[in-house]
């Protein structure tokens, strides 16, 4: 009397696997997908003997495995191997450069796999690595300014971009500076003495606004026409 073995193979990565059996059956089986077939014609007295292994490793992935790799099965019995598969990363390298006036930026990234999301902020040039990255995943990119030093108006470019595994962005920061001028109120002795500063200008455009008070040391910019006094 025999009897048949049902093989299954679990293979949802496309990774190229064998199996070869021997014993009271032989044969061999390749593939790169989940596939079942039946071994008929097994002795119930016979006992068949299963090898397994990886042929090859698919694209974006640094390894992958076959379990179990040896095991054996009676006829009537059913066997599954199981393909695993570690998929391959790299890393994206990010710049922040020109940011010698100290605007201050903020980074913020994320992916389409939801693997790697994260932000960076400062306010000098800095450089960082965004490591786990899978090869074929996206991470998309936005910058900007949170605040220009006084006197300028800064922006940072590109102000969205996108990198995969193995790139490398550079965010440059440019900043202009605004007409006008810096207040500084120096007070030697705070808490004691309160202190106002009106400005006038020759074109009235600070017709509100235009007066400071306080109790202590302060600086401040007013923006101004190019040709305003």
């Amino acid at each position: 009397q025999a009897k048949p073995i049902t093989v299954t193979v679990q293979d949802s990565y496309g990774a190229s696997w064998q199996v070869t059996w021997s014993g009271a059956a032989s044969g061999s089986k390749s593939g790169f997908t989940t596939t079942s077939w039946t071994i008929n014609n097994v002795p119930v007295t016979g006992t068949v003997n299963f090898q397994a292994s990886i042929t090859s490793i698919p694209t974006g992935y640094s390894s992958c495995s076959i379990s179990p790799t040896s095991t054996s099965a009676s006829a009537g019995q059913s066997i599954t191997f199981t393909v695993t598969c570690q998929v391959q990363t790299g890393s994206i390298s990010v710049t922040v450069t020109n940011d010698s006036l100290g605007a201050a930026w903020s980074v913020t990234w994320t992916d389409t796999q939801g693997v790697v999301s994260g932000s960076q902020s400062g306010s000098s040039d800095g450089s960082w690595s965004i490591t786990g990255v899978p090869y074929g995943d996206t991470v998309t990119f936005t910058a900007q300014i949170t605040q220009s030093p006084q006197g300028y108006s800064c922006t940072i470019n590109p102000g969205s971009t996108t990198a995969q595994a193995g790139q490398s962005i550079t965010f440059t920061v440019d900043c202009v500076e605004l007409p006008g001028i810096i207040i500084q109120v120096n007070d030697q002795s705070p808490g004691i003495a309160t202190w106002f500063v009106w400005v006038t200008d020759s074109q009235n455009v600070l017709t509100t606004n235009n007066m400071w008070t306080g109790d202590s040391s302060q600086t401040w910019f007013i923006q101004l026409p190019v040709d305003d006094t």
